[in-house]
């Protein structure tokens, strides 16, 4: 340091001095911040009855008070993208609640042609459609052995929806489920979703598989098709896949329709499913079978229980030619009296779309009852003393179907009737239980059926099972897989 000159005593004098008068500088700057801050907050107060714009997000986030009334708010776009933000966070809670994922994608079967044991079937196909394209499958309401979006109960009415859940990479939600997410969507005021309708089909004169955009009027598919409860956003032209009706080139034909359905980019596919014949290959390593609903399955048990042993007779008369029926009918007595004699089986269950209770047919396809249907009817009421469903019906406890319903407002109608498809099923499995059963021959029924087709196979698998059963009651034992009269 420069000497100026001063003995140290002196300097350090100097030095106390200076220290001082930085020390009453700082405090004069600390007191004016305290005033500073101290007016500021008066004149707060003194605003406090003033309108203050400050956004409020459910709850106020913030508020920062300047002087000189200069205060810090959101602007409207920053606004937006908040609410924005919000909508979205419920929207993934949403969808996560309903298809185990932030978006939603679905594959809805609006319409299955054929009836309950051929659309039984159709479902497994569409089962794999919805795993192959990555969609939430919606399992369409049910009803008049029918699958559909307008029929009156849930898919659990006639299926386990549980078995279906447990298999890997399908998933599913019910016609109602579905609804109720459609109607959260837009109570949160989220995007509605867009929907394209799509239509299968599939014909012996097509030469090759084709798709292409065809015009449709939307309110007459939204009436027709029942999708007025749903809020959706529809594409105006639906994509139309025709397909060769063979079972030649499978994995081709399976490929082309997959593909089709891949290239839909909407939120949800409305399937018009119309293929009376399409496969996947390996299906049955791919997708479940559908398995009737467990309190179908218990009822047709307790049934069952009442007439063992009982021999089983299986006979749709709407595919027979009606000049035949009368003699169908003798034969049929003939063969009863014979198994009787030999197996010393006694009651005998009949299965079958004739109305022998009263009523209408059995069968949403049998439209013409003729007077040789109700000749052949009297030759079996005449010489045999059988079972029907409704005789035992009424030896079982009371089972009210409105439980199940969709739409309450139709309980007086369904309550005065069984479903149709519920006594087809019940009949079905009867038949199943049966400790010898019976089909039509040629010219007295259809020998291919689903229906009869889906028996033979689960017989087929007991007859198995009992083989492996060292104890198994007497009255428990099928005699039999399928016979014919």
């Amino acid at each position: 340091m420069k000497n100026l000159g001063l003995n140290p005593p002196e300097r350090i004098i100097r030095y106390k001095w200076v220290i001082r008068i930085v020390v009453v500088i700082v405090c004069l700057a600390f007191w004016n911040m305290v005033d500073y801050n101290i007016r500021a907050l008066k004149a707060a107060a003194a605003r406090s009855e003033e309108d203050v714009s400050v956004l409020n997000y459910e709850e106020v986030i913030f508020q920062k008070v300047l002087p000189e009334s200069n205060y810090y708010y959101f602007d409207e776009p920053l606004q937006e993208m908040f609410i924005s933000q919000e909508v979205t966070d419920i929207e993934e809670q949403t969808n996560l609640k309903y298809c185990g994922a932030s978006t939603c994608r679905f594959l809805f079967p609006v319409f299955v042609k054929e009836q309950e044991s051929r659309a039984r079937l159709h479902m497994r196909r569409i089962m794999m459609l919805a795993k192959k394209t990555n969609r939430v499958l919606v399992l369409p309401n049910v009803g008049d052995a029918r699958l559909g979006a307008c029929k009156s109960f849930p898919f659990g009415f006639y299926y386990s929806i549980d078995v279906i859940q447990q298999s890997p990479n399908i998933r599913v939600i019910t016609q109602s489920q579905f609804l109720s997410w459609n109607q959260e969507m837009r109570e949160i005021n989220a995007k509605i979703p867009t929907a394209k309708i799509v239509s299968l089909d599939c014909s012996y004169k097509i030469k090759k598989e084709h798709m292409e955009s065809k015009r449709i009027n939307l309110e007459t598919y939204k009436n027709y098709s029942c999708m007025q409860p749903f809020s959706l956003d529809y594409e105006d032209k639906m994509l139309d896949i025709r397909t060769r009706k063979t079972f030649k080139d499978r994995a081709q034909i399976a490929q082309f329709v997959t593909d089709g359905l891949r290239s839909v980019q909407s939120d949800v596919l409305l399937m018009q499913y119309s293929f009376t014949r399409f496969n996947y290959p390996n299906l049955h390593r791919m997708a479940p079978p559908l398995k009737y609903a467990d309190h179908l399955i218990e009822r047709a048990k307790s049934a069952a229980s009442l007439i063992r042993p009982y021999i089983a007779i299986h006979w749709r008369m709407e595919s027979a030619e009606a000049g035949n029926l009368v003699n169908c009918s003798v034969r049929l007595v003939k063969y009863i009296e014979w198994i009787k004699r030999e197996t010393k089986i006694k009651n005998v269950y009949i299965a079958t779309d004739y109305p022998f209770d009263g009523g209408r047919a059995h069968s949403g396809t049998f439209h013409s009852l003729t007077n040789d249907h109700h000749k052949a009817a009297n030759v079996l009421k005449n010489n045999l003393n059988f079972y029907t469903w409704t005789h035992l019906n009424s030896s079982l406890s009371t089972f009210n179907n409105t439980t199940f319903l969709s739409n309450k407002e139709e309980a007086p109608k369904e309550r005065d009737r069984e479903d149709s498809g519920i006594l087809g099923t019940l009949d079905k499995l009867m038949l199943v239980h049966a400790n010898w059963f019976i089909s039509g021959p040629p010219g007295c029924a259809r020998t291919q059926s689903s229906y009869t087709a889906q028996v033979r196979k689960e017989r087929f698998a007991r007859v198995r099972e009992q083989a492996t059963v060292d104890e198994l009651s007497e009255n428990d034992y099928l005699l039999n897989i399928k016979d014919m009269w």
